[in-house]
């Protein structure tokens, strides 16, 4: 009975690994945890909030917290002329740096990480331009572990550490972009030193956006797909209307086993919205019930 209480336990904490991604890695949640770029892309100054939780909680806890802070400057504009001297375009480059705060908590660990990333945005040509950025995350786990094996190594050493631990971590990315295109590429690698545990571990993150025109609204295609080497891969899609200049509907899916609408509105400099997800299907060892608000405002640029 005690070995079979060990194996749902672990069962679940793999699972909890998992849900550190259930929200950040939603298609078309464009946020520091996913890319560190995003907080830049565009050149302007913003700061973004999300919050996530469970709905009904049934014994179960999960909460994620973000606050982002994006800071763009150092623009500048080249104009390309041809060889008799005729504009082509201008080319517009600009520099960034982000500052993210986060907390994660579930039933067994909780995370608070600090990050700073330094990006660099080049205009390649008249259509085409490349965002590299690369940030540094500060980590703190904590863990609630109760009734696991007391022979597991692991149990060990988190008992030997008083159940905490702080880590570090690096983040590189690139994103290319267009008008209508965004493909992103983004690399989690955790810095193991003293023989620390990588709750969450490694991850390489694709992301890819599709705008197309109907008329005075256009419809976003949006895609991620993650490549998690302690947990099964993550896929994601997301379609995105935006109507009305102002307004947008919001409907996607994750691991065809999770269903998520939204609604989204602008109002001044306030960028506002608001998520709710639940399971579809039965891969999931708990059913999915969470809302998520983001909140994004718009800052002067210096």
């Amino acid at each position: 009975m005690r070995k079979y209480i060990i194996f749902i336990l672990l069962l679940k904490s793999n699972f909890l690994f998992a849900q550190d991604y259930l929200d950040i890695l939603r298609a078309g949640d464009f946020n520091n945890l996913v890319n560190p770029g995003y907080s830049v892309l565009e050149g302007n100054n913003s700061i973004k909030i999300k919050d996530s939780r469970f709905l009904s909680n049934n014994n179960y806890k999960y909460s994620l917290s973000l606050i982002s802070l994006g800071l763009s400057f150092d623009h500048s504009k080249t104009n390309v002329r041809d060889s008799i001297g005729d504009l082509i375009y201008r080319k517009q480059n600009h520099k960034g740096i982000t500052l993210d705060f986060s907390n994660y908590g579930d039933d067994i660990y909780t995370r608070n990480s600090i990050g700073l990333g330094f990006s660099i945005k080049k205009q390649l040509s008249r259509k085409y331009s490349l965002l590299y950025t690369l940030k540094f995350s500060l980590i703190s786990d904590y863990a609630e572990l109760i009734n696991f094996n007391e022979n597991d190594p692991i149990y060990i050493s988190w008992l030997n550490k008083n159940q905490r631990q702080v880590s570090s971590s690096f983040n590189p990315s690139l994103i290319f972009l267009s008008k209508e295109l965004l493909i992103g590429l983004s690399y989690h690698r955790n810095l193991q030193i003293n023989n620390q545990i990588n709750i969450f571990g490694n991850s390489l993150i694709f992301t890819g956006k599709y705008s197309y025109l109907i008329n005075s609204n256009s419809l976003d295609f949006n895609f991620n797909y993650v490549l998690l080497n302690n947990n099964l891969n993550i896929s994601s899609i997301m379609f995105n209307l935006n109507f009305r200049e102002n307004q947008r509907f919001i409907l996607g899916e994750r691991n065809f086993n999770e269903l998520y609408l939204g609604y989204g509105i602008n109002i001044l400099d306030f960028n506002i919205d608001l998520i709710y997800n639940f399971t579809i299907g039965e891969k999931s060892i708990k059913e999915i019930n969470v809302y998520s608000l983001g909140l994004k405002y718009n800052l002067k640029n210096f």
